[in-house]
């Protein structure tokens, strides 16, 4: 005589939670495996050119309030540089 497996209510949640809690697991390993890995990023707040000429980059959006001039400025002060050798401002994103 064979028998039948009859689950439970209780035994179908067990088992169901069970295999969720594993499936999530089972993707979040590979997750945490790259979060670890060093990222290849590089950020560019400025290059200076051979001929002294400067590339700004603004991270800022700009929207009305005059963030593309106000940042260039504070650049410029900071680096003793004249607005002259702006050779151009782009944005950053």
């Amino acid at each position: 005589m064979s028998e039948q497996f009859i689950a439970s209510r209780r035994m179908f949640l067990k088992l169901t939670a069970g295999s969720a809690g594993l499936a999530i697991y089972g993707v979040s390993m590979p997750l945490v495996a790259a979060q670890q890995q060093q990222p290849d990023l590089e950020f560019k707040l400025l290059t200076i050119h051979p001929d002294n000429s400067i590339t700004i980059y603004n991270s800022r959006s700009e929207m009305g309030q005059g963030v593309m001039t106000s940042l260039t400025q504070l650049l410029l002060d900071e680096l003793d540089a004249d607005w002259s050798q702006i050779r151009e401002v782009k944005n950053a994103w």
